[in-house]
């Protein structure tokens, strides 16, 4: 999943309320750790 994810350049965190998962803004902090970290879906 998170080589797919890496590709198509999109990260995705769980939901705190909900617990489904969202996709991040592009370019917002979440995302840029997440990149970074080379997780790209959930932590």
């Amino acid at each position: 999943m998170n080589k797919f994810l890496k590709d198509v350049v999109i990260t995705f965190r769980r939901d705190p309320e909900t617990g489904r998962p969202r996709a991040n803004k592009p370019d917002s902090q979440k995302d840029k750790v997440q990149k970074k970290s080379g997780e790209y879906y959930y932590t």
